[in-house]
């Protein structure tokens, strides 16, 4: 999904990239939408605590760093 966004990948696709059987990678899920989501919310959770690991104080250069 991360190269071709999300129209282009069809749930084949997915199983194949994953390496994984159809009913072990798909019986969590409703369809394609409920893995990126749930893909979507790890990395806004990522992001979340890079954020509050960085700080909010000194240059844009020391966040970074940190």
């Amino acid at each position: 999904m991360w190269d071709r966004g999300y129209e282009a990948v069809s749930p084949r696709d997915l199983l194949e990239a994953s390496g994984v059987g159809a009913q072990a990678a798909l019986a969590p899920f409703q369809g394609k939408i409920e893995p990126a989501s749930v893909a979507r919310g790890d990395v806004s959770d990522e992001w979340t605590r890079s954020r509050r690991a960085c700080g909010a104080d000194g240059s844009a250069l020391d966040r970074i760093f940190r």
